[in-house]
Parts: C-alpha cells; structure tokens; sequence
C-alpha cells in the first residue's frame, strides 16, 4: 500500500464551492456516496429543484464541519494524495489520517496508510513504525500492512527488517499485484542495503550549492538553507535504489522570496526531477539575505544527488 491516488482530486479549497440551501437535503446521501465510491466523483440531483450535489464536494464540506465518519477523512486523504506531493500537501494528508484513527482506532488501511505518511515527512520518526505494527495487529492477513511496514523500515535504513516484513507480505499475496509489488520492495531492499555496505556508494541523497556570496559571511544562512529544502525534499520510494542527479537554478531575492525557479539538467527519471523541483518551491519564501549582501538577488545553482556521491573537487 502506497501513498493511495484518486482520479477526480478536490477543489484546492472546499469554501470556494458553496452549494446552495435547497441541496442541503441532499449531502447526506451524497456523503455516503463520497464514501462508498472512494471519493470518485458523483452527482445527486434534487428532482424538486435541479439542484446538484457533488459528492467529493460534499466529502469535503463534512470534514470542515467536524464530520465523526472517518472514512471521509480517510477518503479526502487518498484525494489529496497525487503524485509526487509536497510538504504543505503530504502535512494535509497527515491531518486527515490522524483524525480518521482517532474516530475510529481500528482503522487498519488508515494505521498503515499513515505510518507511510509520517516516514515520507521524516525518515527518522518514531511515531511511523508503530503504526505499521498497530495495522498488522488489527490485519496480521493483510500483505499491504507488512509492506507499509517494511518501506517505512527501508526509509531508515532497518534494511533487515524491512525484508523481513516484505517477505511476510509476499507469502501472504492473493493476487499476482500483491506478489509483484512484494517482490519489486525485496529488490528494492535488497539493492539499498548492498548501496549501503559500500564506502563510496553510499546510499547518498543531498543537495550541493553554487553561488556567489560577494565576500559576505553565508555559512549560518546555507545551513539553515539546506535544512529547509531537505525538510521538503521527498524522495519517492521507488526510485530509493536508483542512482541519478538533478541541476537546478534560481534567485533568492533580499527579503527570502525564491524566483525563477529551473531545472537545468534534468534526470532521465521524472521523479528525481519533480522531487527536487518541489523541494526549492516548497521552500518559498526561505530566510532573507544576509543585511550585508551587496545585490538585491542572489543567483544559485543545486545539484540534487540521489544514490550519488558529488564528484570531488
């Protein structure tokens, strides 16, 4: 089980699409629709007034006003999750999976649903594990839990219990796309794990920056810098074993704000490509330019390295 993506994603803000009092009849089915349909989109028309109710819209309106079903905050969630996510996004779907474990604490998918979630926002947390394991309890059948379990190992690095867990789920698969899947996170696995034991192959994913910094004093502002683009920078789980590079440029004017944002050299992968891209716009605005520097902009070039050691100077 990845991160779930729905066909029909939600307006960008539920209040931007106000339905009018005669339909209010209505949202009650239509909610139950949201639901059942997996937050496909749906229509209810209201034979008395033509009115017409969108089910997804109606989904959303219940989570704003403090909906107690937590299948429509699991639901909203899976709407939400598209590809390649940013941080603003990837924090929304949290939100709606944690409510949706607090109405109801045997919510299995959404245990698991989330743990993957919160290892995707922090490699390092420690509230993502136990979530995995609270999905096994409540479905120990179920392979998607073991592979939830088993990437949110993988992301860091529990190499041999990550394994472990997508072996689990490949003798539990029913279907030919749960076996493929199992077996696509064994290799995956298998092939960070051997990245890991070598020296200069390491499994290495970090930003490298050019810039000029006119003699002024930046070591304070890049730290802080790089903390914020790697705090969003999310690297897709299946391309964890993959090696690759992306070049991009832009300005960080005096008051922080980022502009002119490209990608340069792109990777032959897509996702290297959106990763890094996102992780520089996600950062918008960053800290302002130190007082002393004498341009209103600063022009920076960041090569993102995945599974990459930088070349030595």
């Amino acid at each position: 089980m990845g991160l779930m993506q729905a066909p029909n994603p939600p307006p960008s803000s539920w209040q931007a699409k106000e339905l009018p009092a005669s339909v209010e009849v209505n949202e009650k089915l239509a909610l139950a629709l949201f639901v059942s349909s997996g937050g496909a989109l749906v229509s209810v028309v209201s034979g008395a007034t033509g009115s017409i109710v969108h089910a997804n819209v109606a989904g959303g309106r219940a989570v704003e006003r403090g909906s107690t079903n937590p299948h429509a905050y699991v639901r909203l969630a899976s709407l939400e999750s598209l590809p390649n996510p940013d941080r603003s996004a990837m924090l929304r779907i949290e939100t709606h999976l944690a409510r949706a474990v607090e109405l109801n604490d045997r919510l299995a998918a959404a245990y698991a649903y989330l743990a993957e979630v919160r290892a995707a926002l922090d490699a390092k947390s420690g509230s993502a594990l136990p979530l995995a394991r609270r999905a096994i309890a409540l479905e120990p059948a179920e392979p998607g839990h073991h592979l939830a379990a088993a990437r949110v190992l993988w992301r860091g690095g529990s190499y041999d219990e990550a394994r472990t867990e997508a072996q689990t789920a490949l003798s539990l698969s029913r279907t030919d796309q749960q076996r493929d899947g199992a077996q696509q996170v064994i290799k995956a696995v298998d092939a960070a794990r051997a990245q890991a034991a070598e020296p200069r192959a390491g499994s290495q994913f970090g930003p490298e920056i050019q810039f000029d910094t006119k003699g002024v004093e930046f070591g304070p502002w890049i730290r802080r810098f790089v903390a914020q683009m790697k705090r969003s920078w999310l690297v897709p789980f299946e391309t964890t074993p993959t090696k690759g590079h992306v070049v991009l440029t832009f300005n960080v004017h005096k008051d922080g704000t980022i502009t002119d944002v490209e990608v340069r050299s792109p990777s032959t992968i897509d996702a290297f490509n959106d990763s890094a891209k996102a992780a520089i716009t996600s950062s918008n605005p960053t800290q302002p330019l130190p007082p002393e520097y004498p341009a209103e902009k600063a022009f920076f070039t960041v090569t993102f390295y995945y599974n990459e050691v930088p070349p030595r100077p």
